[in-house]
């Protein structure tokens, strides 16, 4: 129970405390009596039908006015609360009363006596007893206009806080400064361990969609029962029947179609290749042309061809010439170029001729991962 009152009259505040003592101790009495309440330690009152929450808050407010209150007292730095309060009339006409403008006016009031040079006593023993949140709402919107009127309190007599003419010993500023602090740590805690949440996620997330997209392409394909790529090779298939999806392994496939933008267009047309001497010499009879593209004006041309079975040989001669780089590697021979305008790569294995023109888009091992798919 804070009362205030100057410095310099002790003697007659141990006098006014044990009075008012009196007279408190024997109107709770009888108020508790007419109540029928049981003067039983406080938390069993807050037993009954909703004792869990109640008695949770209990708690709380016991580690406060039984602990907290009390250290902050010795330093003559407690919080005035406005249940149980007596105040001397002087001294609140001299403070200016309550404040209007703030939402925690009890607590502000406290402050200005102590600015003013008053002591502010605290009694550690309950006279009297106060209401606490029935819901978890209540609680939220008390807990808000604690901390709303604490930071208002900050805000108007920051200067007191650090000026050195203030008549605030070190003791008082640091008691409310750290009182007020773990407001602050609540927040940036929540900013933190969102922040750390959205730091973590973010670069997990292409991992996510490809996991999510591997698995819905995987579980289509089982459903549609799509024939083994090695058909591709087989005799007398007709590429131009074939569909794009048939001829891309499951993890490409899965790349491509969960690539931002990217649009898959098919079509019977021949190689897109500039070298049209090639085109010429190796005569495709069948083709299936699959381009990807994006909004960006990203592009992958990928065409598929049936050509004679010795085709291999007239088309390194005819790629090196061009400038190509050639390699030959268990049967599939695979050239490639790149210049400023993009890549371009031929593969031919048997009768199966297949070209990818890029531009400013290259999947990773994109040529190589449909030459293990197609003949490995």
């Amino acid at each position: 129970m804070p009362t205030s009152l100057p410095k310099d009259d002790r003697n007659q505040l141990a006098r006014s405390i044990l009075q008012a003592r009196v007279a408190v101790e024997e109107a709770v009495r009888k108020s508790l009596e007419s109540l029928a309440v049981h003067e039983a330690d406080p938390s069993s009152d807050v037993g009954g039908q909703d004792s869990a929450f109640k008695t949770a808050c209990y708690w709380e407010y016991a580690g406060f006015f039984r602990l907290g209150m009390v250290r902050r007292n010795e330093s003559d730095a407690i919080i005035q609360h406005g249940t149980m309060t007596l105040i001397r009339r002087t001294a609140l006409l001299e403070a200016g009363g309550w404040a209007q403008w703030c939402i925690t006016e009890d607590a502000e009031l406290g402050f200005k006596l102590l600015e003013a040079g008053y002591r502010c006593i605290y009694l550690p023993e309950s006279l009297g007893r106060g209401l606490m949140p029935d819901t978890f709402a209540a609680y939220k919107a008390q807990r808000h206009r604690w901390v709303y009127g604490a930071m208002q309190i900050a805000k108007r007599h920051a200067k007191a806080l650090r000026s050195r003419d203030s008549k605030l010993s070190l003791a008082q500023r640091y008691h409310f400064i750290a009182g007020w602090l773990p407001w602050f740590a609540d927040a940036f805690a929540l900013v933190f361990v969102v922040g750390a949440l959205v730091w973590f996620a973010v670069p997990a997330m292409p991992l996510v969609m490809a996991w999510a997209g591997g698995a819905a392409g995987n579980a289509v394909t089982m459903l549609a029962a799509t024939p083994t790529p090695h058909t591709v090779v087989a005799e007398g298939l007709d590429v131009a029947e074939t569909d794009c999806r048939e001829l891309y392994p499951n993890d490409l496939w899965n790349e491509l179609t969960w690539t931002s933008d990217a649009i898959l267009s098919q079509s019977t047309a021949g190689p897109a290749t500039a070298m049209s001497d090639l085109v010429a010499a190796l005569a495709p009879t069948a083709a299936r042309t699959c381009t990807w593209t994006t909004s960006a004006g990203q592009a992958v041309v990928t065409t598929f061809a049936t050509v004679s079975a010795d085709a291999a040989g007239m088309a390194e001669a005819s790629l090196r010439g061009q400038g190509f780089a050639c390699a030959t590697t268990e049967g599939t021979l695979e050239c490639s170029s790149t210049t400023d305008a993009g890549t371009e790569h031929q593969a031919v294995h048997g009768p199966l001729w297949v070209t990818t023109i890029s531009s400013a888009w290259y999947p990773e091992d994109y040529d190589h991962r449909i030459a293990i798919h197609l003949w490995q």
